[in-house]
């Protein structure tokens, strides 16, 4: 009896049979979405590659080139075959990664380590010898950084440290805290 019913199972099984259409794919937005992410990062990279380091460049021009390649997209969509509009969106999308890393390269901090700069000043001074107290020098990067009046974002140096001295805990009776620096904006005036 178990037999009787597993082989009618297996007759509704092989007698139903499953009929799949493939649906034309619409180019209607991949084209312009491809467009725009190519043309944004064709300009990233090309000015990563020149070396501009000013991040309002880089906003300025991603979105001149992002305007430019939905644009070009569009007529894409509307006189290519719907295959082109699918690379586009798809080498858009696989060249985000690669765009965003050269503009971090780019516009990421770099001191200069070698001592060749005849600006360069000490990164610490100590001016509470008593105590160990050093005051840095240099500008820490904050989030908005301002120099020679150009403004730019940048990635804050977050910093956590002791409030207190050892001698002034044991000069003052204090516990110790701790205290998280976020420097929102920097610059020189």
């Amino acid at each position: 009896m178990f037999k009787g019913t597993w082989g009618a199972a297996g007759l509704a099984l092989t007698l139903t049979t499953v009929t799949a259409q493939a649906e034309p794919v619409s180019p209607t937005g991949k084209g312009i979405a491809g467009g725009a992410l190519l043309g944004a990062e064709i300009v990233v990279v090309t000015e990563s590659f020149v070396g501009l380091s000013n991040g309002w460049w880089y906003l300025l021009g991603g979105t001149l080139g992002a305007a430019g390649g939905g644009v070009g997209g569009y007529f894409v969509e509307q006189s290519a075959p719907t295959e082109l509009s699918l690379y586009m969106l798809v080498g858009g999308m696989a060249l985000v990664i690669p765009a965003s890393i050269s503009y971090l390269n780019a516009t990421s901090y770099a001191p200069d380590l070698d001592g060749d700069n005849p600006n360069d000043v000490p990164s610490e001074v100590d001016v509470d010898a008593e105590f160990g107290k050093t005051v840095p020098t240099r500008l820490s990067p904050s989030l908005v950084q301002v120099e020679d009046g150009s403004l730019r974002l940048d990635v804050p140096d977050v910093q956590v440290s002791d409030v207190y001295t050892r001698a002034e805990r044991l000069e003052l009776g204090m516990q110790q805290q701790t205290q998280v620096l976020f420097p929102l904006l920097g610059g020189r005036f």
